[in-house]
């Protein structure tokens, strides 16, 4: 135990240097353009024409949904493009999840157009990626859904694989704080048009998440409130306040009107099992499963003017509403306030 108590005594530690991947997988080019650019759409489809998958990654969903849409309509009928987001009912967005999975095997060109959803949780390959600006942690996740299996290299001499978007970014600050995003633009902009090597990427992390350049921002002073509210306990002062609070936090089980009418029947059967007291415990826990594939998850926020209806009967755990917004397999739930027109689809 002695060299536990003395210093002297202790062993030498010897600091290892990081070892990074020298693997050239990505070449990076900023455009102060948006996604809804005639030119960079009709690149996204030449490129697809030339036979690469195509990834295209926007900050929301409502923006995600609106270049399907344009690039649908501008294309013709039969090419090979798809959407993923998170307001798809949860048996749809398996369905998509396997699919895009699929897509970078397939030897086919395809477009896929989809949310940060697919940052990290999804194992894929792709040969371009399109993406909006986001904070460098968001980015360097996105990037990775590019050039991801082993013996992929680019050269310098290739075209980009990353395409940054830099003008307005569709969530307008509200997801990814704006002053972190600046941040990233000037880090990332003496490596435009140049590859972006492991050790690059962790350079950047330091450099735009440099302690002291954060505390000069506002994002800083809110996290620093936030802390503080935590750590002396936190009261609503009115109400109002309380409601708010609970509108931001609060997520609801929901099954799209459409989708509940067109299941009704299947639905009404899956609540009578799961009530029934006699049924097996794992038959039962398969029902719950199988009546949660008919529904999604929404921040109550977002209903908006919509009043959820229960249909939770007396003795389910399970909560679950009716909310009337349009929805399909094809664009996913729309929170617009008028019906979208989607008959060029």
């Amino acid at each position: 135990m002695d060299h536990l108590l003395y210093p002297q005594n202790c062993p030498n530690f010897v600091e290892i240097e990081p070892v990074f991947d020298t693997t050239k997988r990505h070449k990076i080019k900023l455009l102060n353009k948006s996604i809804e650019d005639e030119n960079i759409l009709n690149e996204i489809i030449k490129l697809y024409q030339s036979g690469k998958k195509v990834l295209i990654i926007l900050n929301t969903v409502k923006k995600s949904q609106e270049v399907f849409k344009k690039l649908k309509a501008i294309t013709y009928k039969n090419i090979n493009i798809k959407l993923l987001h998170s307001l798809f009912i949860r048996k749809d967005r398996q369905k998509k999840e396997k699919q895009i999975k699929k897509d970078f095997i397939n030897k086919k060109p395809v477009i896929w157009i989809t949310t940060q959803l697919i940052e990290a949780s999804l194992d894929i390959d792709y040969d371009v990626l399109f993406t909006e600006i986001t904070t460098l942690d968001s980015l360097i996740q996105r990037m990775g859904r590019v050039y991801r299996r082993k013996g992929r290299n680019i050269d310098e001499t290739d075209n980009p694989n990353i395409y940054v978007l830099t003008q307005n970014p569709s969530d307008k600050g509200k997801i990814y704080n704006t002053e972190i995003i600046n941040l990233t633009k000037m880090a990332l902009e003496k490596y435009d048009e140049q590859i972006l090597l492991d050790k690059d990427k962790q350079n950047l992390m330091e450099e735009v998440f440099n302690t002291e350049k954060i505390k000069k921002t506002a994002f800083y002073k809110k996290f620093e409130d936030n802390l503080k509210l935590l750590e002396f306990g936190y009261e609503a002062d009115n109400k109002k306040d309380a409601q708010k609070i609970f509108r931001e936090i609060l997520n609801l089980d929901i099954i799209p009107e459409n989708i509940y009418q067109k299941n009704l029947e299947e639905i009404e059967n899956l609540i009578q099992k799961i009530l029934d007291k006699n049924l097996d415990k794992i038959e039962k826990l398969l029902s719950i499963q199988k009546l949660s594939s008919f529904s999604l998850s929404l921040p109550f926020f977002r209903l908006k003017n919509k009043f959820p209806t229960s249909i939770t009967p007396k003795g389910m755990k399970q909560n679950l509403f009716i909310v009337s917004f349009d929805y399909d397999d094809e664009l996913g739930l729309r929170l617009d306030k008028e019906k979208e027109d989607i008959d060029f689809l």
